[in-house]
């Protein structure tokens, strides 16, 4: 009886998966030790308020999961609902960004969870996928990437977006170590 409810349960976020982004990054990711992830109270709380408002500022302490839920989790599943979104992701570096791209086009490309809960979330047969941009299938003609990670102070920076994230741009080397950097940050999250 068990295992019978397990399984129940485990349809019924497979179910749920595609319509709601807690139950997907329940069903389909995992962690670094490829276990399932348990959304905790909070992380269910900004995925909810991510549905509700246009523009979202979530400030929490270190290790509480937002890059992993929000940069990697929430960007999987948008493009998942719709493959002609285009994404950005940025980082306070670029190396910080492009492991965050790593991840999502390794889920797209790697894990049969993602392609049970979005079968057309797939590689573009044109289009390349680099260190900092990826394509994928999509009935949109763009020039500009499904999902493109950059550093805030990259001069790459730039061009259309759908969906915007920003993954702790600030750090301690542009608010403390070098103060200077600051304004330059603000400049680039206004102005690029």
């Amino acid at each position: 009886e068990l295992q019978e409810r397990a399984f129940a349960l485990n349809e019924r976020l497979r179910r749920m998966a595609s319509t709601d982004a807690n139950a997907f990054i329940v069903y389909a990711l995992r962690d670094d030790k490829n276990r399932r992830i348990e959304q905790q109270p909070f992380q269910m709380e900004w995925h909810d308020a991510v549905e509700k408002y246009r523009r979202l500022l979530i400030m929490t302490a270190r290790d509480h999961g937002k890059s992993f839920q929000l940069s990697v989790g929430r960007a999987l599943f948008e493009l998942g609902r719709d493959p002609n979104l285009r994404v950005k992701v940025v980082a306070q570096s670029d190396d910080k960004a492009s492991a965050i791209l790593q991840q999502i086009a390794t889920n797209i490309t790697d894990n049969p969870r993602i392609r049970e809960v979005f079968p057309e979330l797939i590689p573009a047969d044109k289009g390349n996928w680099s260190k900092h941009k990826i394509m994928v299938k999509r009935a949109a003609i763009s020039k500009d990437p499904s999902l493109e990670a950059l550093g805030i102070l990259s001069s790459g920076t730039g061009g259309r977006a759908d969906l915007l994230i920003f993954d702790d741009v600030v750090d301690f080397r542009n608010a403390i170590q070098q103060p200077a950097l600051r304004e330059v940050v603000k400049e680039a999250y206004s102005s690029v």
